[in-house]
């Protein structure tokens, strides 16, 4: 997320068409704030500190399990660390892209709810693949963060899932429907998807925990 801001406090030094030509997109100045969507998404994606939460546990996990605590409590104390780590920071950005590169309200409220519906997505997808794939016998928090099969299954499918949606987008849909309109259908499917995750762990998840 630190590269997100990092962008938007640039693009308060870079006007639209010099950024326009950055991103390879000369002479579209106005279809930068949907441009930017790109790398929010990709960021957003890359956080997904909920995907190896559940392994990080390790072998102390019967602390965590043995403790006063309902399990949806624990789901959901992982994933609000996650959405801790991302919307913050996110949030910032969005507000000094929303000056520096001219958002329209429409947009920026668009921009909201999809990246959002992103983060939110990511934090318990991430949380569901790392509970089927839980790796609690590791040596170093490196194989776990950044070579656990939960983690690559998370980081790859939250930026893969957007991505299908973009070329679909760009080579069938354009046409169809406007980018709001078909930013705000995507943010649907989302929020459908992550509704199924959160299904699966308020009841198999739990079963599934309980046998770690």
């Amino acid at each position: 997320m630190i590269i997100l801001l990092v962008l938007s406090i640039a693009s308060i030094f870079v006007d639209s068409s010099t950024m326009a030509v950055i991103m390879k997109m000369p002479g579209s100045e106005k279809l930068i704030s949907q441009a930017v969507l790109v790398p929010m998404f990709f960021t957003i994606s890359l956080t997904a500190t909920a995907a190896s939460s559940i392994s990080l546990e390790g072998m102390n996990l019967w602390i965590l399990k043995s403790s006063p605590v309902k399990i949806w409590d624990v789901f959901k104390a992982k994933i609000l660390v996650n959405l801790t780590v991302i919307l913050p920071l996110l949030y910032i950005s969005i507000v000094i892209f929303y000056f520096s590169l001219s958002y329209t309200v429409p947009m920026i409220i668009i921009t909201l709810i999809a990246t959002t519906s992103i983060a939110v997505f990511t934090s318990v997808f991430g949380l569901t693949v790392n509970l089927i794939f839980p790796k609690l016998d590791f040596t170093s928090d490196v194989q776990v963060v950044k070579q656990s099969m939960s983690t690559m299954i998370s980081t790859f499918g939250s930026i893969i899932l957007p991505a299908v949606f973009t070329i679909i987008y760009v080579s069938k849909l354009s046409e169809i429907f406007s980018f709001e309109i078909y930013a705000l259908l995507v943010s649907a499917v989302l929020i459908i998807v992550t509704a199924c995750c959160i299904m699966f762990l308020n009841t198999k998840g739990k079963k599934i925990f309980q046998k770690l």
